[in-house]
């Protein structure tokens, strides 16, 4: 069950978390908790404590509770194994641009950059050296897809704002489309 905690818990996370959690014990499964917590300007300690605090109350006592914002270094690795393998590239388009281009299905010109070029990039995003806003990683995806989320979504995007769980210690956080396929590959869901 993947919580974003980022607002106190209402019916509709109650009612999701309830299915959840009696379809994993239905079926003699893990019911894990997973703290979707990857943008710094939302997760807030007083939405975990609350959000733990409400499904206790519903009866609700998870198997496992696994912070995302706890397995940056794991994130960062494999972002930087699919720029390694020409999978994803730093983009410099702004939000219009890459919005039109999407819509267009026309690939941006930072699709060419060379692997060593993305490296560097990549290097200058978690360093600071890329200014939020002026670079994101994206998948390099298939622009000529029916399906928008198909045409290089953005993996990971610079925010400065200090996480509630670590702080400063890192700038480049990832967007839920790569988390969570991540996150599912990585731990057998």
């Amino acid at each position: 069950y993947p919580p974003e905690p980022s607002k106190y818990p209402h019916i509709g996370h109650a009612y999701a978390c309830i299915i959840n959690y009696l379809f994993a014990k239905q079926n003699d499964g893990k019911f894990i908790m997973r703290f979707e917590d990857t943008n710094p300007d939302l997760a807030k300690d007083e939405y975990y404590t609350a959000q733990l605090n409400g499904y206790k109350w519903l009866g609700i006592v998870p198997d496992e509770i696994v912070y995302v914002s706890d397995h940056m270094d794991e994130l960062y690795k494999n972002a930087q194994k699919m720029i390694e393998l020409n999978h994803a590239y730093i983009c410099f388009c702004n939000a219009e641009i890459t919005r039109n281009n999407r819509q267009s299905k026309t690939e941006c010109n930072c699709r060419n950059h060379s692997i060593t070029e993305n490296l560097e990039f990549w290097e200058n995003m978690k360093n600071g050296k890329i200014k939020k806003g002026e670079a994101s990683l994206r998948l390099r995806g298939f622009m000529d897809s029916p399906q928008a989320e198909f045409r290089d979504p953005i993996l990971l995007r610079i925010n400065d704002s200090v996480h509630s769980r670590t702080g400063t210690k890192y700038r480049v956080w990832p967007a839920y489309v790569f988390q969570n396929t991540l996150f599912d590959s990585l731990n057998g869901v």
